[in-house]
């Protein structure tokens, strides 16, 4: 793609809206992004009666495990396809795919069906949550975003860890199939808000979906997500049959690649990678995401061993992050709009995430008692909720309103792509720690057996292996989150790099196009 074509990727028709409709579709957003994030994990509360009701339900867990990959694969396309035709088009798309998927969930008869409803769902899930975040950047000036963008982070954090009690809730006192009926009332008001709000923009002209990159790109990272959901328990991190697949990712990785650095139209623009704020703000949300979640995802699984807490009181524990989150992002996305600075919140964000993740590393080494997991997991939460709108809000603000779509849908992507790979890598040093003690004590156990058993198993095993259980998962635990910390400390540091203001970004902006 040549200079002359790059500088016209500018949206034609500007979307230009008053104060009320901006409001209006913002209301709208909130309830997308709510459903959207609702729905991740939402089924939780209600495996339980599906399987009573399927009776074969080996597989049930998939019904979560499908809309998350599905989900993560389709936000660079939905990105791509708002650069292209305006979010009110691509906003109509993902709603009707989420909400007949919804429809056939509630309706389906089978684990088998379920589990392709869902992929399904998934795929109109993501519209809504990217095209959320991508529509308050068409309509808000770049000033005002962090606030907007700080409103659909506290509500995605609050939606997404309500999701297990919302379902359960509703399972309990109707049936399994309301939280798919729930979908249609608001996902129509949904809709209807961000219609009404927003006007119709014009196709970019000679612009075109890049079906080959699509491809190339939905397969590639399909395949990854599967491997990453399986490795450890379906398929062992040795066998051939993983050293095969990771190949095959590898192969069609770099087809990719390839093929996007000769597309007239290419479905990413590498050249955004040339934008100091685009790359390195695409970096530290990567290392930070891959850091915590890898860190972080035996932790619930530790309370309950360890401080031998039941799975409300592990919730009510987790709630207290989540809620922290909120407030951070809430905070920050404000005060950011409110000074027109993101750097000084970003940083500090990083730098709380850090020390919450070496004080957790601290506290389970000298096993600590619960009080000090609150504190230092509130902390962790307001650190998050501080760093996760401003660098959308710096990306949005670095790719010029052309690439929106696109710069938003890969911040995003990556941020889902790195946790995934953090908490995999994570079970994996998990495995070869237990491993390496059963050997010490002479057992020949299945570590990777003992990673995915329910507590109530690991409670039932005899004392001895349950000491040796408990000091992997803390050994294993203190280590990740002292790496997790270290990793996050060094991502601050890549964090000066960024341009200090607006100004700075639209220097960028500007270079790249020369």
């Amino acid at each position: 793609m040549d200079n002359h074509t790059f500088n016209q990727i500018k949206p034609y028709g500007p979307v230009s809206v008053g104060l009320n409709s901006l409001g209006v579709v913002c209301v709208g957003a909130v309830i997308a992004t709510a459903l959207s994030a609702l729905d991740m994990n939402i089924v939780n509360g209600a495996l339980l009666q599906m399987a009573m009701e399927f009776r074969n339900s080996e597989h049930i867990g998939w019904t979560i495990t499908a809309y998350m990959i599905a989900m993560t694969t389709a936000t660079p396309l939905y990105g791509k396809l708002s650069d292209i035709y305006g979010c009110r088009r691509a906003f109509a798309a993902s709603f009707a795919l989420f909400l007949t998927a919804s429809i056939i969930c509630s309706l389906a008869m089978s684990e088998a069906q379920i589990i392709l409803a869902r992929a399904l769902q998934g795929l109109g899930g993501s519209g809504l949550l990217i095209l959320s975040q991508i529509v308050i950047a068409d309509l808000a000036p770049p000033r005002e975003r962090g606030k907007y963008q700080g409103i659909l982070v506290c509500v995605f954090m609050v939606s997404s860890a309500a999701g297990p009690t919302v379902g359960a809730f509703l399972t309990t006192h109707l049936s399994w199939q309301w939280i798919f009926y729930a979908n249609l009332p608001l996902g129509t008001l949904s809709l209807a808000l961000i219609l009404s709000g927003l006007r119709f923009s014009a196709r970019r002209l000679g612009q075109r979906v890049d079906i080959a990159g699509a491809s190339l790109f939905s397969a590639a990272s399909t395949i990854l997500l599967l491997l990453l959901a399986n490795i450890g328990s379906i398929v062992a991190w040795t066998s051939p049959i993983t050293v095969a697949i990771a190949g095959i990712v590898a192969v069609i990785g770099m087809l990719f690649l390839l093929q996007q650095s000769y597309a007239a139209y290419p479905m990413f623009d590498l050249r955004l990678f040339r934008l100091r704020a685009f790359s390195v703000a695409v970096t530290v949300t990567g290392v930070t995401t891959f850091s915590m979640l890898g860190a972080l995802v035996f932790l619930p699984r530790y309370f309950e061993i360890a401080l031998v807490q039941d799975p409300h009181q592990v919730e009510i524990m987790l709630m207290q992050q989540a809620a922290a989150m909120a407030i951070g992002a809430i905070a920050s996305g404000y005060l950011s709009s409110r000074f027109g600075l993101f750097k000084p919140f970003v940083l500090l964000g990083i730098l709380l995430e850090a020390a919450a993740l070496i004080s957790l590393s601290i506290i389970v080494a000298i096993q600590a008692n619960g009080a000090a997991f609150s504190s230092a997991l509130i902390c962790l939460g307001l650190g998050m909720g501080m760093v996760a709108p401003c660098m959308t809000v710096v990306v949005q603000n670095s790719v010029g309103d052309g690439n929106i779509g696109m710069g938003t849908a890969t911040i995003s992507y990556i941020r889902s792509l790195a946790g995934s790979v953090g908490a995999t890598l994570a079970g994996g040093m998990m495995v070869a720690w237990l491993t390496q003690d059963f050997a010490t004590i002479g057992l020949t156990m299945n570590a990777s057996a003992m990673i995915v058993a329910n507590v109530e198993q690991i409670k039932e095993l005899p004392p001895q292996i349950q000491a040796v259980v408990l000091d992997a998962y803390r050994v294993a635990l203190a280590v990740g989150l002292s790496v997790g910390g270290f990793l996050t400390m060094a991502a601050s540091m890549l964090l000066l790099m960024l341009p200090d203001d607006r100004q700075a970004i639209s220097r960028d902006t500007a270079a790249s196009k020369s």
